[in-house]
């Protein structure tokens, strides 16, 4: 077995230097974790949303107050956007008065930003449930 001189070490050490240059470099990046992609996915649709449906809603109860609000049907979250269904237009347009105050409110309730917009469409709303 033949000795290892000074410059073959020294020569060594340097690969290994460069290696661990390298290795944190873009080119040797790890692969994401399935469980990462899964919450960005699920993030981004709106699918892991903490709050519910009524609590959206009350939320908006507590913005708009009770006579507004019982026109008023949250039907879901999807990209950033509630989705809101008024039983008029008269209701739509009064709302989107308050569209601010409502983003502003439910910005308090959910800190991580998860809405970004409100769409207000007319459609049935089952005023007896509320």
């Amino acid at each position: 077995m033949r000795d290892l001189n000074d410059d073959t070490i020294d020569h060594f050490e340097g690969f290994q230097d460069r290696r661990r240059r390298e290795q944190r470099s873009s080119y040797f990046r790890e692969p994401k974790r399935a469980k990462e992609i899964m919450a960005a996915v699920m993030r981004r649709h709106g699918y892991g949303n903490v709050l519910t449906l009524n609590q959206y809603h009350a939320v908006l109860q507590n913005t708009v107050g009770d006579m507004l609000s019982s026109f008023v049907r949250v039907v879901g979250l999807s990209r950033g956007r509630l989705e809101v269904v008024v039983a008029n237009s008269t209701v739509l347009q009064e709302l989107a008065f308050y569209r601010k105050k409502i983003l502003e409110a439910l910005a308090d309730a959910i800190p991580d930003g998860s809405i970004q917009d409100i769409r207000f469409r007319i459609g049935p709303v089952d005023t007896e449930a509320d």
